[in-house]
């Protein structure tokens, strides 16, 4: 990665997922992680994007920037807040139970904190992003090339 690229990503920069679950969803970025990974939102309640964090090379960067000067992200939001939570394993350990009843495991999603955090720091993007005339459109849409479109030729 040049330091050009690395330069053009800042908080508040609008980035394009290239891979994955958000494949070509637009979303924010907050800030760079211990790790080296990039922490970055839909916001949420936008395009569906949650908190979400994202190697560099999976991005493209776009000129595209939302004002976050008053944003503060909680310290609650690192790497170890990412770390994948184990299913509750509910089975009993007598071979009667396991036999006569099919068990199941509990998934587990998203606690209160988690939600918490979310909502806390998309708030002030949300407000950010009104503030722009069709940049929540913008957030909303998904990148798609057509027929023809070469992404190396393009200006983002």
């Amino acid at each position: 990665m040049s330091v050009k690229q690395e330069s053009k990503i800042t908080q508040g920069t609008v980035l394009i997922i290239l891979i994955g679950k958000f494949k070509g969803k637009r979303v924010v970025f907050l800030k760079k992680l211990s790790s080296g990974l990039l922490l970055v939102t839909g916001p949420y309640n936008v395009n569906g994007v949650p908190l979400t964090r994202i190697k560099r090379k999976y991005v493209i960067a776009t000129q595209t920037k939302v004002d976050l000067e008053n944003l503060e992200i909680p310290e609650e939001i690192n790497d170890k807040f990412f770390s994948p939570k184990k299913p509750i394993n509910n089975w009993e350990k007598t071979e009667e139970k396991f036999f006569t009843k099919k068990q199941e495991l509990k998934k587990v999603g998203l606690n209160e904190t988690q939600t918490k955090l979310q909502n806390q720091v998309d708030k002030p993007i949300n407000a950010a992003i009104k503030k722009i005339q069709y940049l929540r459109e913008y957030l909303t849409a998904r990148f798609k090339l057509q027929k023809g479109q070469l992404p190396h030729k393009m200006k983002f």
